[in-house]
């Protein structure tokens, strides 16, 4: 017997707010990857996330997704061998692409993480 669509919608939203949010950190500097990771690990009591992994580049964060499931890619614009931007583009080309936030300073990607932590978030 099938279940009506709402009691299917209502059992998918509630499995995805149990799921943790997987997040990939992509940046050129590990200095920068620590401090971004640091931040995330403080936002974890108000959102449930982890960390899946750090590429440092474009082209080590591909070969990461191949093989590592993630909703949200946090990634430096400026990389040597394959920038931000030229990484977001394969992106769009899964057949399920998480979502990205490209960052060009980390004190910005730090700010968006520090607010997003200190409001209720619903996903």
């Amino acid at each position: 017997m099938r279940m009506p669509y709402r009691t299917q919608h209502r059992t998918t939203e509630s499995r995805m707010a149990d799921a943790p949010l997987k997040v990939l950190i992509v940046d050129d500097e590990a200095p920068a990857r620590r401090r971004l990771r640091e931040l995330l690990d403080d936002c974890t009591s108000a959102l449930p996330l982890v960390v899946v992994g750090e590429a440092a580049s474009g082209r080590e964060a591909l070969e990461l997704l191949g093989s590592t499931p993630t909703d949200l890619v946090l990634s430096d614009i400026h990389m040597p061998d394959m920038d931000g931007i030229e990484l977001a583009r394969h992106l769009l080309k899964l057949p399920l692409p998480p979502v990205v936030d490209l960052h060009h300073r980390l004190s910005r990607a730090r700010d968006r993480a520090r607010s997003r932590c200190t409001r209720s978030i619903t996903w």
